[in-house]
């Protein structure tokens, strides 16, 4: 495929103006980002400062490079570029520029140089309020933990009463008989156990088997529901049975007139004559002679 991926070709005369050396496939196919450079043109590919050594040879410029400026003056950017570029050209992790991209970073230290000049001036009067902020003698005044764990929640009294009623004795008595059916009976050596379970069951062992009351929290649950249950059904808007459309003008419902009065043929109910326009549909109440007037 010969698609480069939006990757533009560096003009020949940008690259001899910026000492950039041209892309030899014989030599440059084993450099890192060789892909990038060839479609680029150039022997090591063009990319931002974004590399540890690439940031600190900007710096080393910074202060001993006359071309990338003085006290008295800015950076040179034409001699700034060639300057980089021969070092790229002897070393592994410094890539070619472009004079845009040495002026974007700039920018980006010249904003960093000032931020640390700022607090390099500032830097006694911010002191006592460092030392006030960080001082480890502030958390005394914190209050203590809580060392109690959270609990959840739970609400134990007001609320309505639910009926909930509890099987009498007769019925219980019912279901252990019906529990031991022959199919579920033991065996006749425990004959004699099975005949005392037929027998009535005592009254004094009828409160230890009835089913306690439900928890306060299973009493919320069940009121919620019955409370949107009741909401869901009130809330409800009944469906309106939409009254059939008649005619204005002779008020049969089947008249074509329903939908336009001019498609009616037969005669008015008020007025008993047929090129009537019948009544006034904003005011159905009055008459034809009386509704338009």
């Amino acid at each position: 495929t010969n698609e480069t991926i939006g990757i533009i070709p560096v003009p020949s005369d940008i690259r001899e103006s910026s000492g950039m050396a041209e892309f030899n496939p014989n030599v440059d196919h084993n450099r890192k980002h060789h892909y990038l450079a060839s479609k680029q043109g150039t022997r090591k590919a063009i990319l931002p400062v974004h590399t540890p050594a690439e940031y600190a040879l900007f710096k080393h410029f910074m202060k001993t490079d006359d071309a990338f400026g003085t006290r008295s003056k800015g950076p040179i950017w034409p001699q700034c570029v060639q300057v980089w570029n021969t070092y790229a050209d002897t070393h592994e992790d410094i890539y070619y520029k472009l004079v845009e991209q040495l002026k974007t970073y700039h920018a980006h230290w010249m904003v960093t140089l000032n931020v640390k000049q700022s607090k390099s001036l500032s830097s006694t009067a911010r002191r006592p309020i460092n030392e006030a902020a960080r001082d480890p003698l502030r958390s005394v005044k914190a209050p203590p933990v809580l060392q109690k764990s959270p609990e959840r929640n739970s609400v134990t009294t007001g609320f309505n009463p639910v009926p909930i009623t509890a099987p009498s004795a007769n019925n219980m008595v019912a279901a252990q008989r019906a529990s031991l059916s022959p199919s579920n009976q033991p065996s006749d050596s425990a004959n004699a156990e099975s005949s005392s379970m037929h027998s009535p069951i005592p009254s004094s062992r009828h409160h230890s088997t009835l089913p306690q009351y439900p928890a306060p929290r299973e009493v919320a649950e069940e009121i919620a529901r019955q409370r949107v249950a009741h909401q869901l059904q009130t809330s409800r808007v009944p469906n309106k049975v939409r009254k059939s459309r008649t005619c204005r003008k002779c008020a049969q419902p089947g008249c074509p007139g329903s939908q336009r009065v001019s498609n009616c043929k037969n005669t008015c109910r008020d007025c008993g004559k047929g090129d009537c326009r019948g009544r006034n549909t904003k005011r159905p109440d009055k008459t034809c002679s009386e509704g338009w007037e």
